[in-house]
């Protein structure tokens, strides 16, 4: 039996094991695998978007074949063709959905009534942003039952940026989703009263939402409820406590972002209560401190997420009790300076980041015990960018205790240099994701193994020979009296020593043989050496290379090759490149969806001609500061790339808008 007449369902089992993007590639190959492809089985995460203003009508009811489970609606206003798109998808679609999203459209209640009423099985709704929905306060005042019975297994409800929300309309959505565990009300305006007194049903606001409303539908809902979202309100730590103290109440997620209101005592009170708390965010509360760091560490032993960016009071005291943690699988410590500052230093984290951003030389950085102690086994998904003390030892004690993580973060860490990407080339064989935008100090050494002081390549410095200890007539040579350069030499490795070299290495940056998402942003020391004989990962499907001058078509040609599986491109201020380089990316990467060619100024009408030629999938590209690029190239891609969906063009040669956003219809 050939393998065009296999049946539809071994073919869809066989898919299965298959990235997205190779689904794609397989589904291209004859119809009875298409149809294969289709199996809702392989859907559970894939999301259709529709611009419903543009979408065309006739052919929704193909929607119906797709079978998918997650659908987004965008840019829906009040023209007769979005309500005929929202009541079409809804009746072709809907009985499949489990997950819809309407965020910021102008939806009328009538409309929304009607389309909901066709997803019997909805799990999750998204109506942030739909202002025009709520601002009548009529919704769900008639049909209830009806709806009701469509949202009997809804269980999250996003009701972000709702101006118009008040307790009488979220006491009728909740009202009708009887099994409801997730609950977001961001950036809603909440009125957190000083006393919080108990609101009979009588007295609920018609006009504005209360908290004390919203401790009431806790304690109705307390076993239900899981998940609660109140960033970007102005929640207090009395709003905190009254939260944490509802009977019964056990959340396991808690939002809690950019809540400036409340402090310390707040988030003890809360964390002391709530107990079973897995997830806790609290991004950018910059007013806490190592007191709340402390009671998390003390009373959440099951929390797997914790995102204290921007806690800049923490110290290293504090950031060592992270290792009672045991559970924790994600963190995130952007811009936490004093936890990075080691024990027993001496200078503020202020005066020390800002002499490590200029050049200056700062005492040692020991990693907190929290992070090395090695009891952080679960720990994955590690943030730690922005923390410009951190230093090469305490990221290479970092990767010997932290062997399982998946995703490291270090962007904008000045100190970080060769012996860095040395430790995690060599101990996290597991690594998926790695960002080291903007750590200048790296260079091709770092990423071939290779350590630049070996006699083979060492080469001594100029100013040696000016060195010193006595002050002579000769004022021109003594080295302090040199004037400044401001051309930065690069530090880069000779040819004739390459070939040596590599037989030597054992810990390039090639054996991160899972690494799918690589930043290099503004690494300029980094030149095509280093680039076209490291970067080539079979699975690697992100890579940014922007901000570093040094590299050319010799490395950009070899990293098309190289690489099969990148679909995103990030190439922006490399003024090397060329339209060879652009021309091969289309022909050898057949998954090309993002390219970002931003202030390339030698690429011409040639790179957007391959671009209509080999790549189709292409749906966002960035051409601003193309000055080669001539308008009738412009015109003609988009004339000739149907999904593309973004083109940037700011300043460019054509004086074009800066960006153009194309009609999508799926």
């Amino acid at each position: 039996m050939s393998v065009e007449n296999l049946p539809t369902e071994l073919l869809s089992y066989m898919l299965r094991f298959l990235s997205l993007s190779d689904r794609q590639e397989a589904a291209l190959t004859c119809k009875r695998w298409y149809q294969a492809s289709l199996d809702p089985g392989l859907h559970k995460d894939t999301i259709i978007t529709i611009r419903a203003p543009t979408a065309p009508s006739s052919q929704l009811h193909q929607l119906g074949q797709r079978k998918s489970a997650n659908l987004v609606l965008s840019h829906i206003d009040s023209s007769s063709n979005c309500l005929t798109v929202l009541r079409e998808t809804g009746r072709h679609l809907g009985p499949h959905l489990e997950s819809l999203s309407l965020k910021g459209s102008d939806v009328t209640s009538a409309v929304f009534m009607d389309m909901v009423s066709n997803c019997p099985n909805l799990q999750k709704l998204d109506l942030s942003r739909c202002n025009s929905l709520f601002m009548s306060g009529i919704l769900l005042s008639k049909n209830q039952e009806q709806i009701a019975a469509c949202f009997q297994h809804l269980t999250c409800l996003n009701l972000d940026g709702i101006r118009y929300l008040s307790d009488t309309l979220l006491n009728r959505l909740v009202a009708v989703a009887p099994n409801l565990q997730r609950l977001s009300l961001a950036s809603c305006n909440i009125a957190f009263e000083v006393v919080l007194c108990p609101t009979s049903e009588g007295r609920v606001s018609m006009s504005y939402l209360t908290v004390s409303n919203l401790v009431n539908i806790l304690k109705e809902r307390a076993t239900k409820i899981k998940s609660l979202n109140l960033s970007h309100t102005g929640v207090s730590n009395s709003a905190l406590k009254a939260i944490a103290a509802v009977p019964n109440l056990q959340l396991e997620e808690i939002y809690l972002r950019k809540c400036s209101s409340m402090g310390n005592e707040g988030v003890k009170a809360l964390v002391e209560k709530q107990t079973e708390l897995k997830v806790f965010d609290a991004n950018g509360c910059r007013d806490l401190s190592d007191t709340a760091l402390l009671a998390i560490c003390d009373n959440l032993l099951m929390l797997k997420e914790l995102d204290i960016q921007d806690w800049v009071q923490v110290s290293t005291y504090a950031a060592e009790s992270l290792s009672c943690l045991s559970q924790l699988v994600r963190l995130n410590m952007t811009n936490c300076h004093k936890a990075m500052l080691g024990p027993g230093a001496t200078s503020s984290g202020k005066s020390r980041a800002l002499r490590a951003r200029n050049g200056e030389r700062v005492s040692p950085v020991k990693l907190p015990t929290g992070l090395g102690s090695g009891k952080l086994a679960n720990l994955r998904d590690l943030n730690l960018s922005c923390c410009m003390l951190l230093d090469d030892d305490a990221v290479i004690g970092l990767t010997k205790s932290l062997p399982k993580l998946q995703m490291i973060d270090l962007a904008s860490c000045v100190a970080v240099s060769d012996a860095s990407v040395h430790a995690i080339s060599k101990n996290l064989p597991h690594l998926q994701k790695l960002r080291l935008a903007w750590c200048k100090k790296i260079t091709d050494f770092g990423l071939l193994g290779v350590d630049k002081n070996c006699p083979s390549i060492s080469v001594p410095d100029e100013a040696s020979k000016y060195s010193s200890d006595r002050f002579t007539r000769s004022h021109s040579n003594i080295g302090f009296f040199k004037g400044p350069s401001f051309d930065e030499k690069i530090q880069k490795v000779s040819e004739e020593a390459l070939e040596s070299l590599k037989a030597k290495s054992e810990i390039s940056l090639s054996m991160l043989t899972n690494l799918r998402h690589l930043d290099f942003t503004a690494c300029a020391h980094l030149t095509d050496v280093g680039i076209k004989d490291t970067i080539r990962f079979q699975q690697l499907q992100v890579l940014n290379l922007s901000l570093c001058p040094n590299i050319s078509d010799a490395s950009i040609m070899l990293v098309a090759l190289n690489n099969p599986s990148l679909g995103e491109v990030h190439l922006a201020q490399c003024h090397q490149v060329t339209d060879q380089s652009i021309i091969t990316l289309a022909q050898c990467l057949p998954r090309l969806h993002h390219l970002d060619i931003c202030g390339c100024d030698q690429v011409t009408d040639r790179s957007l001609e391959a671009l209509i030629k080999y790549a189709p999938r292409l749906k966002h590209l960035n051409i601003s500061q193309c000055v080669g690029v001539t308008s009738e190239g412009i015109d003609n891609l988009q004339a000739s790339l149907y999904g593309l969906q973004t083109l940037q063009l700011g300043h460019s040669a054509v004086g074009a808008p800066t960006a153009f956003y194309m009609p999508n219809y799926f």
